[in-house]
């Protein structure tokens, strides 16, 4: 994570392996907006903004690992934070490529990067040394 950003807690990890997992995390996300309080409008959002990132993701790597994080930084209280890293370190790269060149989805007419900006207050590629490729899409409570 940036150096602005405390994670307070691990809320839940889930291996992305499938379509099946997708559900998954968005039932688990789902959850955790509903236990912090998010409005639905922004839960809604924040979820679809995960979908389409898992979405893209997918075809790419079959060893993901999605954090569901609780943090904070210097304007913000609280925030949920969905990170996305992959063993393999490929997938991800191929993943960050086509969101940045604007990959479209076969339901969207906007490129990934837009939705995926217009579903979350931030959005994050950069590498780790010791994870690879990271992912993240954060939303704060407002």
């Amino acid at each position: 994570m940036e150096t602005s950003k405390e994670i307070l807690k691990l809320l839940s990890t889930l291996k992305i392996q499938n379509y099946f997992t997708l559900v998954e995390a968005r039932q688990k996300l789902r959850e955790i907006l509903i236990f912090y309080n998010y409005p639905i409008i922004e839960q809604l959002k924040f979820i679809t903004g995960l979908s389409e990132l898992l979405r893209i993701s997918l075809p790419h790597t079959q060893t993901g690992i999605l954090e569901f994080l609780l943090i904070k930084d210097n304007t913000h209280s609280r925030g949920i934070c969905c990170s996305l890293t992959d063993s393999t370190n490929k997938g991800l790269e191929l993943t960050a490529k086509e969101i940045l060149l604007g990959y479209k989805t076969y339901n969207s007419q906007q490129p990934t990067l837009i939705n995926l900006r217009n579903f979350s207050d931030e959005l994050n590629i950069y590498y780790d040394l010791k994870f690879g490729n990271i992912i993240e899409i954060t939303k704060w409570k407002t």
